[in-house]
């Protein structure tokens, strides 16, 4: 009786158990893993009956899973490392995928304990006039922060080192080019809105600093019946002031006083139409019939160039002409800084009369057939019309030389030499984007026979 009792126990007992379905799919104890901010390990169970892989974010580097992956059910450790944030808490979600379906498992780490903090090496810095590099060291557990720069001459080179330990931001100042000390402010600000300001001072330009011209290129045609105004407007600035001259530039193929350069002036500069005024390399000039307001308006626009540009560079010019009327220029080029510039020159013509259209304010379109073109560009003296490059050095002079044989119907009398030194912006940031990367600094206008000495400004 009692060996079928076991007996009759042990065929229930295998009845049970075999009713126990077989594993599919995978799935998983808990779906929300919580760490202190100190971290720690936790253990994520799987069942599984097929297989099943963790896909864990590349870029994480404070969670570590193990296994990632399996065929059959398994135990996986998930070790979180300790926040160092004091002010943020901490989360990432892990996808495990099995057979097309997902389970998606968040974990989330509280903040570090503590007050956070938040300090930099320094809060003011002082640079030289000639720029250079700083830095400053910022050591965070806070989240993670923002540089902000309120100043263009300040640019931020590089980001070394890790915030908890410390963190070198390294930063450049460009030259400082007025002789005016200036002021700017670097602001390090975490993402709660806590910013640290350093401040950082710069030296005035001690150098030397010369007299300017301000040149002005005309770009006309003589059929162009509004580029008579600009003309008249170029003459009365210079004869109100010693610290004007203008070039003109006929660029119109097949028509009178066409220059053969003109394409490569206007192709970089964008001319589309005459008259077409550009100041210094730098900014359009407007053209109305109107020459007064267009005189006042170009003062304007003058003095605004000699505010935003301190002239670093010095010119001065002399010209011989030989008895079979053969031209040679002697320049020199002095710069208060050193690095890349361009120097271009020209010889121009005035006095040449020659037939403008001209449309009055009112009646009809007349012909000036007595109008007289003044500073015509007639020839390039160097390589390139837009300039040719060379390397300065602060407080020597470079020389240059050129030569021309002029046109028999030109006249010798009337001919003069126009140089201009071209030097990059730099920190001053371009009026239009459209122009080349070189405005005309300074210049010298003289006729051929006489000179321009370079002065110095007071």
């Amino acid at each position: 009786m009692k060996y079928y009792l076991l007996l009759a126990l042990a065929v229930v007992t295998a009845a049970l158990t075999s009713c126990e379905p077989p594993i599919t799919g995978v799935r998983v104890d808990s779906t929300n893993l919580s760490f202190p901010g100190e971290g720690g390990t936790q253990t994520l169970k799987v069942k599984a009956g097929t297989a099943w892989e963790i896909n864990v974010p590349a870029d994480l580097n404070w969670l570590s899973v193990s296994p990632k992956s399996g065929t059959s059910s398994a135990d996986v450790t998930v070790t979180a490392s300790a926040n160092k944030m004091k002010d943020q808490d901490r989360n990432v979600e892990l996808i495990i995928n099995y057979e097309g379906n997902q389970i998606r498992v968040n974990v989330n780490q509280a903040h570090g304990e503590g007050e956070p903090v938040f300090q930099l090496s320094q809060s003011s810095v002082e640079v030289g006039s000639e720029g250079g590099e700083f830095s400053v060291n910022v050591v965070s557990d806070a989240a993670d922060y923002d540089v902000d720069i309120n100043a263009k001459w300040i640019t931020s080179v590089s980001r070394k080192g890790n915030r908890y330990d410390g963190e070198t931001l390294t930063f450049s100042v460009a030259p400082n080019e007025k002789k005016e000390a200036r002021t700017g402010v670097v602001s390090i600000c975490t993402k709660s809105g806590t910013c640290n300001p350093v401040t950082v001072n710069q030296a005035a330009f001690a150098g030397a600093t010369y007299e300017h011209l301000n040149v002005a290129f005309r770009y006309t045609a003589t059929w162009c019946g509004h580029c008579p105004y600009m003309d008249e407007t170029f003459h009365m600035v210079k004869e109100r002031r010693d610290d004007f001259d203008f070039v003109t530039i006929h660029g119109s193929a097949g028509y009178p006083l066409y220059f053969n350069d003109s394409n490569s002036l206007m192709s970089a500069f964008q001319v589309s139409g005459f008259p077409t005024g550009i100041i210094n390399g730098w900014k359009e000039f407007s053209n109305s019939h109107n020459v007064s307001a267009n005189a006042d308006n170009l003062e304007d626009e003058l003095n605004t160039f000699e505010k935003t540009f301190s002239c670093l560079a010095g010119v001065s010019v002399n010209s011989t002409a030989a008895a079979d009327g053969k031209i040679t220029v002697n320049a020199e080029v002095e710069t208060s800084i050193s690095g890349k510039y361009q120097v271009s020159a020209f010889l121009l013509e005035s006095g040449i009369v020659e037939a403008q259209t001209y449309f009055p304010d009112n009646g009809p379109t007349t012909e000036l057939k007595d109008f007289v073109h003044d500073n015509v560009a007639r020839a390039t003296l160097t390589t390139s019309a837009l300039g040719d490059a060379f390397d300065a050095v602060a407080g020597e002079k470079t020389s240059f030389t050129w030569s021309v044989t002029p046109d028999k119907s030109w006249n010798a009398k009337n001919l003069s030499v126009a140089v201009l030194v071209h030097r990059a912006y730099g920190d001053v940031k371009k009026n239009n984007k459209k122009y080349p990367d070189y405005y005309v600094a300074n210049a010298a206008l003289a006729p051929v026979g006489k000179s321009v000495e370079m002065k110095y400004e007071k």
